[in-house]
């Protein structure tokens, strides 16, 4: 297997009716531990993205077993998908193989009837961030410059109001839209995209408290799932579209690939969301506290994250694989600034972590 022609593809997913993507608060595995009352992410994680692919790679190779696999299967399954899992620790990066696929982008929004792509509205959108003047605050110890903001209009600048900020109730697309050249920058409302319905039902078990609700989401039908991914052998386009399994409830979506070679890139589509000043994450990053201690400001949510432990080698991927322990993600859209700007790109590299990037995650502008 193998080859040095990389190829790249566009992958759609489109849902065929409500999804769940679940996170840390799930209904447990017994009634000791439920919960009764779940809501679903957004979007998966980005581990679940290259989840995804990894079973579409399986599925068009006819690799999809039922039962145990032989030794023979789980050697051309390691060779197509590779034999472990994401593991973002700095260590093993170097040892990192997903099989033929080499790169995944994060996922992002697609209007695909005005060809525009859509990611969230970067935090500090219309913000003025500086740190002339400022004083110093301790933080686990050590002093960091507190920085001056302010809400920054076309007409003049003025204190910022918390009451009324509400950019993390959005998503935009920056670029031109083919059906509306006139509008190269759109905001959206997140509730025009992702539809909340619920689900009711009762435990099988029975009792008092079997009694349980789900927050399903919905698409708007004008958008589905995209992202981009490089691979070192051709994809089997003939066997797209096709329906695929993808997060909890057995949710179904419409998967179809194309392959791109012009060149399209999401960080050249959304680079006119970047600054010299400041560092903006496209996807969740994965930043270890030795780096996070070196920024001086983030304007930003950390959320909880766990990753599948799969390692085809030893075959627990056949049976209920493990989950990692619980580490946290500053999630897309937050922005890094440092006082002093020079450090800004010795700062990127450090956060760059190759086995992050590999599957979407710690894509900065």
């Amino acid at each position: 297997m193998g080859n040095n022609n990389t190829k790249r593809y566009l992958v759609r997913l489109t849902p065929i009716d409500a999804y769940f993507f679940g996170g840390e608060v799930t209904f447990g595995d017994n009634l000791a531990t439920q919960n009764y009352r779940v809501r679903s992410n957004y979007l998966p994680q980005q581990s679940a993205v290259l989840g995804l692919m990894r079973y579409e790679i399986l599925r068009q190779n006819d690799c999809l077993f039922n039962g145990k696999p032989t030794e023979e299967e789980k050697k051309k399954a390691n060779e197509l998908i590779g034999e472990k899992g994401f593991d973002p620790q700095p260590q093993i990066q170097s040892q990192t193989s997903y099989g033929i696929i080499q790169r995944i982008s994060p996922l992002f929004i697609e209007n695909r009837r005005e060809k525009r792509f859509y990611t969230p509205l970067p935090l500090d959108y219309n913000i003025n961030v500086s740190f002339d003047g400022t004083i110093n605050a301790l933080y686990n110890g050590k002093e960091k410059p507190l920085p001056k903001i302010e809400t920054e209009t076309i007409e003049k600048k003025e204190a910022f109001k918390s009451k009324t900020y509400d950019n993390y109730l959005f998503w935009c697309s920056p670029g031109v839209s083919e059906a509306n050249a006139d509008s190269p920058f759109e905001k959206i409302k997140v509730d025009e995209i992702f539809k909340e319905t619920e689900q009711v039902g009762i435990q099988k078990q029975g009792g008092d408290d079997a009694f349980f609700k789900q927050t399903l989401i919905r698409l708007d039908d004008k958008y589905n799932f995209a992202f981009t991914v490089e691979v070192s052998e051709d994809l089997d386009l003939e066997k797209c579209p096709a329906i695929v399994p993808w997060g909890g409830n057995q949710s179904r979506f419409k998967i179809e690939i194309e392959e791109i070679n012009d060149g399209f890139d999401f960080c050249t589509y959304f680079k006119q969301l970047s600054r010299e000043n400041r560092l903006l994450l496209l996807g969740d990053a994965f930043i270890p506290d030795d780096e996070r201690d070196t920024i001086d400001f983030i304007w930003g949510n950390c959320i909880d994250n766990r990753y599948i432990i799969r390692n085809i080698k030893d075959g627990r991927s056949w049976g209920k694989p493990p989950k990692s322990a619980l580490f946290q993600l500053q999630s897309r859209g937050s922005v890094i600034y440092q006082k002093d700007i020079t450090t800004l790109s010795a700062l990127k590299e450090k956060i760059e972590n190759k086995a992050c990037m590999a599957i979407g995650l710690n894509i900065l502008i």
